[in-house]
C-alpha cells in the first residue's frame, strides 16, 4: 500500500492504519512530496515541519505495534 502524506491526509493516519490492518495489509509505504517543480507552489501537498516530525513518530509507533510494516520514502532523497 502506498500513501501520500499531505496536509489533509495527515490527521487521518491512525484511522487509515487501522483500515489497512483490518484489510490484512502487511507493508505500507508512506511518502511526502519533495517541494520542487510543480509541487513548489502547491501547499496542499506539503506538510509542516511539526507534521513531518509527527509522521516519523507515527512510523516508529506503528513499527512498535508490529501489526503492519510502515516505511518512509521521499523522491527528493
Amino acid at each position: 500500500m502506498l500513501l501520500l502524506c499531505a496536509s489533509e491526509e495527515f490527521r487521518e493516519l491512525p484511522k487509515i492504519r487501522e483500515l489497512l490492518i483490518d484489510a490484512g495489509v502487511k507493508n505500507w509505504r508512506l511518502f511526502t512530496v519533495f517541494p520542487k517543480g510543480r509541487a513548489v507552489g502547491n501547499h496542499e501537498l506539503q506538510i509542516s515541519d511539526e507534521q513531518f516530525v509527527g509522521l516519523m513518530e507515527f512510523i516508529v509507533e506503528t513499527k512498535t505495534q508490529g501489526k503492519i510494516r510502515p516505511n518512509y520514502g521521499c523522491e527528493g532523497f
